[in-house]
């Protein structure tokens, strides 16, 4: 059987290498996913044979859930069901790749399973963000164009001791503005002033863009395999053309031809931002199934 325990700051080192493991491009199979929003899920942890188990408590009805095993393969999916056997509970899998799929139906033959639109993680060409070229970018060119005309002090920096106090600074301004104060948005608030406190253990890359003599945005994602996951995009948007030059210059900043995807994550059912992911045209929307093994 597998021995779980709560999923803490201390573990970022002797865990951070298994999220390499991952089939598949998903936010939620990294690092800073997995990290930031341990609290809010309830997440623990088991390691066995070289492989982790990640287990979460949906915040809305309490039950239970696993997420696929980061270097697993069909007997790790047998050992999890038998775990839940075991507690007299069926086996309910979350934030299942498409491609983890047949894999599964091969384990336990056919099962329940759905996802989410709104829980969909938007891909995109990392090229396509670095240049927005042709027709379908016109409205991000003209954007940028803007920006540079009214800013031309701006400029981009790596985030790192030196400047992650400008971050703090406008991360307070931002979450003091919003319109709403929810559980979520506390939560991603709080944890995201806690990725800052352990920069260094945390191993993300960041991004500042400042203009007018302010920081006008900052970006902070990790590169996993072949995707440069984008977990935080927050910017002022009294700057007029802020968050298309905020993804330009992060993709131009950590992308390249051996990093070919970005993944800037879900919209959860917000339609102005599902506008906006859908305007960077994205090549695919990933989706994340809950599978119920009886």
């Amino acid at each position: 059987m597998l021995t779980f325990q709560p999923l803490r700051i201390s573990h970022l080192q002797q865990l951070s290498p298994y999220f390499a493991k991952t089939r598949a491009r998903l936010c939620d199979s990294s690092v800073g996913t997995a990290f930031l929003w341990r609290k809010y899920y309830g997440t623990h942890f088991a390691v066995r044979d070289g492989v982790l188990y990640l287990r979460m408590h949906n915040p809305e009805n309490g039950e239970m859930v696993f997420l696929p095993p980061l270097g697993g393969d069909a007997d790790t999916y047998r050992l999890l069901a038998d775990c839940c056997r075991a507690r007299g509970q069926p086996l309910r899998l979350a934030i299942v790749p498409q491609e983890e799929l047949p894999l599964l139906r091969e384990v336990f033959g056919e099962f329940d399973s759905h996802f989410l639109r709104e829980w969909c993680d938007y891909l995109y060409r990392s090229a396509d963000m670095r240049g927005f070229p042709g027709k379908k970018f016109h409205g991000q060119r003209g954007h940028l164009r803007r920006f540079l005309a009214e800013y031309p002090d701006w400029h981009f920096a790596d985030l790192d001791g030196s400047n992650i106090d400008d971050v703090r600074a406008f991360l307070n301004r931002f979450h003091s503005a919003a319109e709403q104060q929810t559980e979520a948005l506390t939560e991603e608030y709080e944890r995201i002033l806690e990725l800052l406190e352990h920069w260094e253990a945390y191993g993300q890359l960041g991004g500042i863009l400042y203009a007018a003599g302010q920081t006008a945005g900052f970006s902070i994602g990790e590169i996993v395999n072949d995707t440069l996951i984008i977990h935080i995009e927050k910017a002022d948007r009294e700057f007029d053309g802020v968050y298309p030059m905020l993804v330009n210059q992060f993709a131009l900043r950590y992308s390249n031809e051996a990093v070919p995807y970005i993944n800037r994550e879900e919209d959860v059912g917000n339609p102005g931002l599902r506008t906006s992911k859908l305007s960077y045209h994205p090549v695919a929307l990933l989706e994340k199934h809950t599978v119920y093994i009886p």
